[in-house]
């Protein structure tokens, strides 16, 4: 209970409007209340980061299109991106079919 006074005591001292929304609350809260481990080891060998990060993004992007059935603008919403940041990783990472990538195209342009 005193961890969720401290959230919303916090939103209430950095929110700029009279409002409180979800985008108020503290990314681990947002997060289902875990904070990320931080306390992994890095390997002796090292890691290839980048590679681990991209796998990590699709993850994320493929759960996120999962969650929104399909919709690109709610995928990225969810993620925090923009839509066209959104769309250049779905095609890099080729996570939407080819016909999907144009129907969201015709949708945005309208």
């Amino acid at each position: 209970m005193r961890e969720l006074e401290n959230v919303i005591e916090r939103m209430i001292a950095l929110e700029a409007s009279d409002v409180l929304t979800t985008k108020s609350l503290p990314e681990h809260v947002l997060l289902g209340g875990r904070i990320p481990d931080s306390s992994f080891e890095l390997p002796a060998e090292g890691i290839a980061l980048e590679e681990h990060l991209q796998a990590i993004t699709k993850v994320f992007m493929l759960k996120a299109l999962e969650r929104c059935g399909g919709v690109q603008t709610q995928a990225a919403e969810l993620l925090r991106m923009s839509f066209r940041s959104f769309r250049y990783y779905a095609k890099k990472y080729d996570l939407i079919p080819r016909d999907r990538e144009t129907e969201d195209v015709m949708v945005e342009n309208e």
